[in-house]
């Protein structure tokens, strides 16, 4: 009797252990795809931005047919991808670009194909990507092997008080590891995505401040910050705050930052101009640095700052800062990313600087600094354009400094050069609005364009520039004087009609004894 009671003891602790056993595999094997599953989801979500990013730069170059930028933009890509093992990019069916092997990248990875077709215009282009996921599996096999070890203890008899206090030893600690490595993970991927998003940015603003906003506006969004905002170095040592994006914008509203060597010039970006460095601040109520703005910061629920500094060859001109409303919120990874983010920012601001210098002198009279002829041509044409619509009337006044060429053979072409450009001066101090054009037309001559002006209302405009420029006393030469053309907008006319009836009462104006004004009326 007692042995029979024994054996059906014995058999009921085996079938709870069991029960127990297999409860817990479960347990470890559905962890572990949970969190397989969900690792491998970002990173999917990752690629998916990456690709969608890259099509869309890849479009617009091989609309264009500019398959060279478009190779050396894949090819700095790959650099700050090191996790892509392979890409393949087809071109009408032929290799257009390879990097890797895909034998070589099926071995221990996780093969994430995205694909995406684009038609533009006779072009298709189809992008594989085979993502480096072995560091993944290695971790998730590390957790099964822990979690299975685990359950077989368990079953051998130590029984539900052993799993109790052993689960706050290796269980929460584990999940404790999971988490900071996951969160870790979200970290480093918005970062990529603000990144690629900045990139993006570089190629299609189409000015400094569309830049500026966009990558202030793509941090906050994507990363979370509650403010981003972009501050550029004056030469009297304040910071001049160029653009901000955030929730809490009012943060800036009468603070005090600069860069000089007083407290509000120690700050995080003060310091970060002065000595050309990424500073982190990982809590604002404690670190000394951050003293002048402590109550402020408290106020707004900021807890941690980063400034980078934007330099161009090696002069730091400002500084892109954010704040965070955690402590410690920087990781090593985002600090990287962010500083190469404001390093991509600065050569995104040296190219379209030299863009609008290309666009100002292809437009601009380098002595006068006025609009040169090819400039007034194509505004005469847009005004006869924008006439011939709304049938508004536009004058046109030509100009010739009288005897000018005594100026050069007298006092030499330096002083004739200073002359021109205080004429020039006088024109643009005596403008009536933004709206009237003034342009060098040639030598000594100059042009004006006035929009809705009527012929009547040119001349008067006319007469009044003579004086002045007859009261005029010039540097070295004294007092000078102008003759003056006037014509007015006809239905019909070209730009060619429209200057000859302006030249031809300049003509008049000159044959009739000079500073006088003439119209095509006259």
């Amino acid at each position: 009797m007692t042995h029979t009671y024994t054996r059906q003891k014995n058999r009921l602790i085996i079938f709870i252990l069991s029960t127990l056993f297999i409860f817990l595999a479960s347990v470890a094997v559905y962890m572990y795809e949970s969190q397989k599953n969900k690792m491998l989801h970002d990173m999917e979500k990752r690629v998916e931005i990456e690709i969608n990013l890259l099509a869309e730069f890849l479009r617009d170059n091989l609309q264009r047919h500019d398959y060279a930028e478009a190779k050396n933009f894949l090819q700095k890509w790959q650099t700050r991808l090191p996790s892509i093992e392979y890409l393949d990019i087809k071109l009408n069916g032929l290799d257009f670009y390879n990097f890797g092997s895909l034998e070589h990248a099926v071995h221990n990875r996780h093969i994430i194909e995205k694909q995406r077709e684009l038609l533009a215009g006779e072009t298709r282009v189809t992008l594989h990507l085979a993502h480096d996921t072995h560091n993944l599996t290695a971790m998730l096999q590390d957790l099964a092997f822990k979690l299975g070890t685990f359950s077989v203890i368990l079953t051998v008899g130590f029984g539900t008080l052993l799993w109790m206090i052993l689960s706050r030893w290796i269980l929460l600690p584990l999940k404790a590891e999971i988490d900071h490595h996951t969160n870790r993970l979200r970290i480093i991927n918005r970062s990529h995505e603000a990144l690629s998003k900045s990139n993006f940015a570089l190629t299609h603003a189409k000015n400094e401040e569309e830049l500026l906003h966009r990558i202030c506006e793509n941090i906050h969004k994507v990363c979370g910050y509650p403010l981003v905002w972009i501050g550029y170095a004056e030469k009297n040592r304040q910071i001049d705050i160029v653009t901000s994006s955030g929730e809490s914008t009012l943060y800036l509203d009468g603070i005090t930052i600069n860069y000089g060597d007083g407290p509000e010039g120690n700050g995080p970006t003060g310091i970060c101009i002065k000595e050309h460095r990424d500073v982190i601040i990982n809590d604002t109520q404690k670190d000394a640095l951050f003293t002048p703005w402590k109550k402020r910061a408290r106020e707004f629920g900021y807890y941690s700052c980063a400034a980078f500094p934007i330099a161009i060859q090696d002069h730091v001109i400002g500084a892109l800062t954010l704040y965070a409303k955690e402590t410690n919120a920087f990781i090593d990874e985002e600090i990287a990313l962010l500083h190469e983010l404001a390093a991509n920012l600065a050569f995104g601001i040296v190219a379209l600087r030299d863009q609008q210098k290309i666009k100002h002198l292809s437009t601009t009279d380098s002595l006068t600094n006025l609009y040169n002829r090819h400039k007034i041509n194509e505004t005469l044409h847009h005004q006869l354009k924008e006439a011939e619509k709304s049938d508004t009337p536009f004058g046109v006044v030509i100009i010739d400094i009288d005897f000018f060429k005594q100026v050069n053979d007298t006092h030499g072409h330096q002083v004739g050069d200073t002359t021109l450009q205080t004429f020039a001066e006088i024109l643009r101090r005596n403008n009536r609005s933004d709206s009237d054009i003034i342009g060098r037309w040639g030598g000594e001559e100059f042009i004006l364009i006035l929009p809705g002006t009527s012929l009547h209302d040119s001349v008067q405009l006319a007469r009044r520039l003579r004086e002045v420029i007859q009261k005029h006393n010039f540097p070295v030469i004294g007092t000078k004087t102008a003759s003056f053309g006037v014509a007015a907008y006809r239905r019909g006319d070209s730009v060619q009609s429209l200057i000859r009836r302006a030249d031809d009462a300049l003509y008049k104006a000159k044959n009739g004894g000079r500073n006088r004004v003439e119209s095509e009326e006259t």
